[in-house]
């Protein structure tokens, strides 16, 4: 397992379960807009050349007077890509 602080990438490979995989993880505060938005990404190469994404977006508006900030926009995006 590798871990890279500082650019909040984590990468795991594992000889094991998987050839190949990845994750890595973003989160941005906007001042302009007061709104926190965060993305997830995976990627896994299940088979030499064929692969699954998959990204998990959210933005957050930090101005709602709530214990949490409230959700404006939430997505799920997967993707695969399959060679014989």
């Amino acid at each position: 397992m590798h871990l890279a602080t500082m650019s909040g990438h984590l990468s795991i490979s594992s000889s094991e379960a998987t050839p190949s995989m990845f994750v890595s993880a973003l989160v941005q505060y906007n001042s302009n807009t007061n709104a926190a938005s965060s993305n997830l990404r995976l990627r896994w190469e299940y088979r030499l050349g064929s692969e699954l994404f998959a990204v998990y977006n959210e933005q957050r508006n930090t101005l709602v007077p709530q214990r949490f900030p409230k959700v404006q926009n939430r997505a799920l995006i997967v993707k695969v890509k399959r060679i014989n």
